[in-house]
């Protein structure tokens, strides 16, 4: 809990520079290749966050990181328009494992498979560059990048939105329960000091 109440006012002061980072991070985590190292939903629900704490305006939020997306989606998509497959046997992070399953992917669901990889990790960042590969029409593309980009950032903005929300009560309650905790302790204390006291008056009349 002093962690977020530490952090938050640093965030509040980047202003609108935040609002910058949100969106280039957006962009990146949705562009192929680099959005396998970004975990793109964490940051997204950490934005709903920032917005139910006030450091954020969920509205301009959810703008950002839509627009972010959609971005990052139409450079996969024009990457693999070109052929530019960056995926290689045996590496770490742009495994060939990744696009073949992400064809696979593609060719199972087709034209959805562009709304629906964006609740799916891995496949986020992959399926829009593959779509491109399979020259996917360009309007058809762009009409479920758009779709999708405002619905996922919705989504998990309103996972984050409504985190924030339980997050302050439970702060809420874990202040009463450390105030309702040191007043029982200190009446604890306070009766065993009596205790002790009463009964050494005690023992001392009987001698």
């Amino acid at each position: 809990m002093d962690f977020f109440n530490n952090l938050l006012p640093t965030i509040e002061h980047w202003g609108w520079w935040l609002y910058w980072i949100l969106f280039s991070i957006s962009i990146l985590e949705s562009t192929a290749f680099i959005g396998l190292v970004i975990p793109g939903t964490t940051i997204l629900i950490f934005t709903g966050f920032l917005a139910s704490q006030g450091t954020l305006d969920v509205g301009d939020a959810l703008w950002i990181m839509a627009l972010g997306g959609i971005v990052g989606d139409a450079l996969s998509f024009f990457l693999g328009r070109r052929g530019v497959v960056w995926f290689q046997d045996g590496h770490k992070i742009f495994k060939t494992e990744y696009l073949k399953k992400g064809q696979i992917f593609f060719q199972k669901y087709g034209e959805k498979s562009v709304i629906m990889a964006r609740f799916i990790g891995p496949f986020r960042p992959i399926i829009p560059f593959v779509a491109g590969l399979f020259k996917m029409n360009t309007k058809k593309f762009f009409f479920f990048n758009i779709t999708s980009a405002f619905m996922s950032a919705g989504v998990y903005l309103a996972i984050g939105y409504f985190f924030g929300h339980v997050w302050g009560r439970v702060h809420f309650w874990i202040e009463k329960v450390k105030v309702a905790g040191i007043i029982l302790i200190s009446v604890l204390i306070a009766g065993y000091i009596i205790k002790k006291i009463v009964f050494k008056k005690i023992h001392e009349e009987k001698i």
